[in-house]
């Protein structure tokens, strides 16, 4: 089973966060704790639920109920969801070596961001700095050789390359001037049509703390709900 996860841990909340579709327990103990280290939680899980009819009237489902399966009996069994990106060749396809590849979470902070563009803008103030890998090894692009989309987790072009490259001056992008908000700007895909209406407000990266990722329903059998598999691709933030 894919597993991957990461803490939250900003202001007065610690949380942890799954690569699948739930959240804020590690399948068998809350983990949504406030105050942060006071190990009270006000929560013990959330989980994403997706279902609806296809044009056969077929119902199609992705949901997780605390991962129990058809056998209530073996608790942290069952799963709709698993880590990485689709093809976008039509068939929304994905393998096992995809999915390992993608369990894991992308943490940044927007103090990264703000000190990378400092040092960007005056390298001869800070000639110690060193990019950090949350920078550098940002997922900003999908596996063209594997059919997925060029363009992952949203990144700013401050050369308008296409391609991200932080040693010329792209970050992942936080709108740090706000000039996104209430804009109709398109995402690249949408510009390029692999997906329809995609806005780049609506995807890039929010608060001062963040964990990107992306899952999807097709890694294998949903064997939670058994559900037939829709064929998403999630791109998560936290």
């Amino acid at each position: 089973m894919f597993a991957g996860f990461k803490y939250l841990e900003v202001n007065n909340v610690r949380t942890r966060i799954n690569t699948g579709g739930d959240m804020w327990w590690d399948f068998e103990v809350a983990q949504y704790e406030i105050p942060k280290g006071s190990r009270k939680t006000s929560m013990f899980s959330a989980a994403l639920w997706i279902g609806g009819i296809d044009v056969n009237d077929q119902l199609k489902l992705a949901a997780l109920r605390f991962r129990q399966g058809p056998n209530s009996a073996s608790p942290g069994t069952g799963n709709d969801f698993w880590p990485g990106p689709l093809t976008i060749d039509g068939t929304a396809a994905i393998d096992e070596g995809t999915c390992a590849e993608y369990d894991r979470l992308y943490p940044i902070t927007r103090n990264e961001v703000d000190e990378f563009i400092a040092w960007n803008e005056n390298k001869a103030s800070n000639p110690n700095y060193q990019i950090p890998a949350s920078i550098l090894e940002w997922p900003a692009h999908g596996d063209l050789s594997k059919k997925q989309s060029y363009y992952l987790a949203p990144f700013y072009d401050a050369n308008g390359s296409g391609t991200y490259e932080p040693e010329s001056g792209d970050y992942p992008y936080y709108d740090l001037s706000n000039e996104l908000c209430h804009s109709a700007t398109a995402t690249q895909e949408t510009i390029e049509g692999t997906v329809k209406g995609g806005l780049l407000s609506d995807q890039v990266i929010k608060g001062d703390e963040t964990l990107w990722w992306v899952f999807n329903d097709k890694g294998n059998i949903h064997t939670e709900t058994q559900g037939t598999p829709i064929g998403l691709e999630i791109r998560g933030q936290a």
